[in-house]
C-alpha cells in the first residue's frame, strides 16, 4: 500500500511553470528540460520535491500537517535531479526555512523575467543588474528632464544648462570612468547595450555643446533676454523665433532612448 502523499501531475506542472523550468536553488539554476534526439522527444531533468516529507521517515517530515496539505502545492519546490537528492542528503543544512525561500526568490526572479523579456538569463545576477539599471537611469534624470523642459516646453535651448549635466556625464561614463567596475556597469548584454548607446548620445551631444562658436542673440529685440545661438543648429524666423535645425534628431534620439530604458527598467 502507498502511503505516500504524492503531487498530482498538474501540481508538478504547475511547480515547473512557476519556476521558469530551472532549478529553484539560487546557487543551481540549472534549466530542468532540453530537446533530445527526435522531433517528438524532450529530455527532462526536474522533479517537484516535498519540502516537507510525503511519507513518514523522510526528510523534514511534519506530523502536524494533514495529508491534504502534505500534497499541496504550497509544499512543493522545483528542482532539479541533483539538488533535489542533495536537500534530503544533507537535511541539517537544507531547512524547511531555506527551501521556502528558495522557492520565493525562484518565482519571484521568473516573474521578473517574464514580464521583462529583455532581461535574459546568464550567470549574473537579475536582479541585481536590474537595480543597477534603475541607479543608472536615476542618475541621468536630470538630464532627462533638462532634455524635456528645455525643448518640449518652449522650443528653446539653453545649452548651459545641460553642459553641466554631461558634465557629470562625462566624468561618470568617460573613457577612464565607464569600465568594469563602474557602479552602474551592468553584466546583462541587453542592458550593457542600452547604457552604451545612451552614453555614446550624451559624449556627442556634449561634444556639440562645448562648441564655443556660439552667438548671443535677443528675442523680438529686448535686451537681456540674451540665448546663445549656433546658426548651424538653429535658424531664426523673421519674428525672432528660435527653431531648432540639425541637432533635433540626436537630441530626439537620446530623450528617445532615456525614454525606452526607463520604460524597460520599471
Amino acid at each position: 500500500m502507498n502511503n505516500r502523499d504524492d503531487f498530482t501531475q498538474k501540481t508538478k506542472d504547475i511547480l515547473r511553470d512557476r519556476a521558469g523550468n530551472r532549478c529553484c536553488n539560487p546557487a543551481c539554476l540549472a534549466p530542468t528540460s532540453a530537446p533530445g534526439s527526435s522531433p517528438y522527444m524532450k529530455l527532462n531533468g526536474g522533479r517537484a520535491a516535498h519540502i516537507y516529507a510525503a511519507a513518514p521517515g523522510g526528510k523534514r517530515y511534519n506530523t502536524d500537517m494533514t495529508s491534504e496539505r502534505r500534497k499541496d502545492i504550497s509544499n512543493g519546490i522545483w528542482l532539479c535531479e541533483r539538488c533535489s537528492s542533495t536537500i534530503d542528503q544533507d537535511e541539517t543544512a537544507h531547512t524547511d526555512a531555506l527551501l521556502f525561500s528558495w522557492k520565493s526568490q525562484s518565482e519571484k526572479k521568473a516573474m521578473q523575467e517574464y514580464n521583462n523579456p529583455h532581461l535574459q538569463t546568464g550567470t549574473f545576477d537579475t536582479e541585481k543588474e536590474l537595480i543597477k539599471a534603475k541607479s543608472f537611469i536615476n542618475y541621468l534624470s536630470p538630464l532627462f528632464f533638462d532634455l524635456n523642459e528645455s525643448i518640449r516646453k518652449s522650443g528653446r535651448y539653453y545649452p548651459d544648462n545641460s553642459r553641466v549635466v554631461l558634465g557629470h556625464v562625462g566624468l561618470s561614463f568617460g573613457s577612464v570612468g565607464w569600465n568594469i567596475m563602474n557602479e552602474f556597469w551592468s553584466f546583462n548584454p541587453s542592458i550593457k547595450v542600452r547604457q552604451d548607446y545612451i552614453i555614446q548620445l550624451c559624449h556627442s551631444l556634449d561634444k556639440l555643446l562645448r562648441d564655443e562658436s556660439w552667438e548671443i542673440i535677443y528675442i523680438s529685440g529686448i535686451r537681456g533676454n540674451g540665448l546663445k545661438y549656433k546658426p548651424e543648429i538653429y535658424f531664426l524666423t523673421e519674428d525672432d523665433e528660435i527653431y531648432l535645425n540639425s541637432v533635433v534628431q540626436l537630441e530626439n534620439n537620446l530623450l528617445r532612448a532615456l525614454n525606452e530604458f526607463r520604460d524597460i527598467t520599471y
